[in-house]
């Protein structure tokens, strides 16, 4: 912790507790009461084709993640999970993390690269790194 600021509540915390689970809350961090160079486990998920094929049934219905015969035959040789499937789990994960950091439109996620396909039975791993910051632009 740096500065008295940090010593006390700040308004908003005090105002606002972070919902976690049923019957318990947390203070809720915002962006200016984090460090620069914070890093954290944010969660790790496990992939199941089931639930991959679920997913893209409603959101992304492609043959290469609701079908594993026709997957086999794409260019991904098997079944892959949808890019919103893999924001969703990252968003859940983001929600259940301890320490409760409050979001605004996932500021910062726009340098989210997916290289690579993901793949049923994969445990995927969600960390966060706070690299710097900057004054908020007012439009």
């Amino acid at each position: 912790m740096r500065g008295s600021r940090r010593s006390t509540l700040t308004t908003r915390q005090a105002r606002y507790a972070c919902q976690i689970r049923q019957g318990e809350s947390r203070i809720a961090k915002y962006f200016e009461d984090i460090d620069v160079g914070y890093r954290s486990l944010v969660g790790t998920w496990r992939l199941s084709a089931e639930e991959i094929i679920e997913f893209a049934r409603v959101w992304d219905p492609q043959p290469f993640h609701i079908d594993p015969a026709a997957a086999r035959a794409s260019i991904f040789g098997g079944l892959v999970a949808s890019s919103p499937h893999l924001f969703a789990i990252a968003t859940r994960l983001f929600f259940d993390h301890e320490d409760c950091i409050q979001i605004a439109a996932m500021l910062g996620k726009d340098q989210i690269r997916l290289p690579n396909p993901t793949r049923a039975d994969v445990v995927l791993t969600y960390d966060t790194h706070l690299c710097g910051s900057a004054p908020a632009i007012e439009s």
